[in-house]
């Protein structure tokens, strides 16, 4: 039987458990790429030429930013840049400043969050494609999951970004890109970069 509600009247504090509110994610729409990940070269999945990128985020807790990372798929090799929150245009600023500056840049694969949501304009300002991984399948970008997992160590979920420095950043990336890597050899990614690329 449906009553007429008055303005401002709440079933929920007449509840027994009143019902906690929780906090509610930010804008969670799927993005509808242009290229999927089954699209891709299959030349990128061998993994034989410097330039293909896997990119994701590393975020702190509810408001507290994060950080924008991008691997390069051959040599493990990582760049990052810190975030004061999730937004696209946010995103896509820090993104296009770590790479715009490594040559080349011959492809960016990412997963679907909805910071990358201006996958157009950071296509346009790398002159690269991106591809999109599917929706929560993380083996398809392995390094970048792989290396999220290692900025982890340095900072735990939950971690306030905004009272992280950019020194602090520079000195997880100095200590990942030189850390030895198995696939590589033994090499540090940055050796395997000046070496082989």
């Amino acid at each position: 039987m449906k009553q007429k509600r008055l303005p401002g009247y709440s079933e929920r504090k007449h509840l027994r458990r009143r019902g906690i509110l929780k906090y509610r994610r930010g804008d969670n729409r799927p993005i509808h790429p242009e290229r999927t990940i089954h699209e891709r070269p299959e030349l990128i999945d061998t993994r034989v030429r410097i330039g293909d990128w896997e990119g994701d985020t590393v975020l702190g807790g509810p408001g507290k930013g994060g950080l924008v990372t991008a691997i390069k798929r051959r040599s493990r090799y990582l760049e990052m840049g810190l975030i004061a929150n999730k937004e696209a245009s946010t995103a896509e600023q820090v993104m296009c400043n770590m790479l715009a500056g490594t040559v080349p840049v011959l492809s960016v694969t990412l997963d679907n969050g909805s910071e990358f949501a201006n996958f157009r304009q950071i296509e346009q300002t790398l002159e690269a494609p991106i591809y999109f991984a599917d929706p929560h399948s993380p083996w398809q970008r392995e390094s970048n999951e792989n290396v999220n997992g290692l900025i982890r160590f340095f900072f735990p979920k939950g971690t306030d970004f905004r009272a992280v420095s950019h020194e602090q950043v520079e000195r997880v990336l100095h200590l990942i890109n030189h850390r030895p890597r198995k696939c590589l050899g033994w090499l540090f990614p940055i050796e395997f970069l000046n070496c082989c690329s």
